[in-house]
C-alpha cells in the first residue's frame, strides 16, 4: 500500500507512516533551516496534531535559543572539555516532533561533538522545559 500523503499550507508534503503512526515531512525555516517535523496520529485521516502544531511552532522557533542553552548547559556538565558556548554553536535543530497530547520533541544534531548522538528537549503541554535525554 503507497504511504498516503498530505499537502499542508504551512508544513508542505507531509508523508503518513503507518509504523509509526505518524505524519513526517520537512520545511524550511524562514532563515533556510530544513527542520524535520513528525506529527502523532492514530490513523492516515488524523491530521488533529498537525492543525494543533500551527499555533505552537512560532513559539517553539522564538524559545529556540532558549532550548539550545539548556541543551548546550546539561552538555556541558556531561563534557567538560568543551565550553558551554561551543557546544551551543554546535547544536542545530534537526527534528520537532508533535505529540497528540500537546508536548513537543526537539532534537538537535551535536556537530559530532559526541559521536553523531542527537540531544532531545521535552517541552510540555505547558511550554515547560522536561529534560534532555542523550
Amino acid at each position: 500500500m503507497a504511504d498516503k500523503a498530505y499537502q499542508d499550507s504551512y508544513f508542505g508534503s507531509l508523508v503518513y507512516d503507518e509504523e509509526m503512526l505518524a505524519w513526517i515531512g520537512e520545511f524550511y525555516t524562514d532563515r533556510g533551516h530544513k527542520i524535520r517535523v513528525e506529527f502523532d496520529g492514530e490513523n492516515e485521516n488524523d491530521l488533529q496534531t498537525v492543525e494543533n502544531s500551527k499555533t505552537l511552532m512560532p513559539e517553539i522557533l522564538e524559545r529556540e535559543n532558549e532550548f539550545r542553552l539548556f541543551s548546550a548547559t546539561q552538555l556541558s556538565a556531561v563534557n567538560k572539555e568543551e565550553t558551554l558556548e561551543n557546544l551551543y554553536s554546535k547544536l542545530t535543530v534537526k527534528l520537532i516532533g508533535f505529540s497528540d497530547d500537546g508536548s513537543v520533541a526537539i532534537e538537535f544534531d551535536d556537530g559530532d561533538s559526541f559521536g553523531k548522538n542527537a540531544f532531545v528537549v521535552s517541552v510540555d503541554e505547558e511550554g515547560n522545559l522536561e529534560s534532555v535525554f542523550e
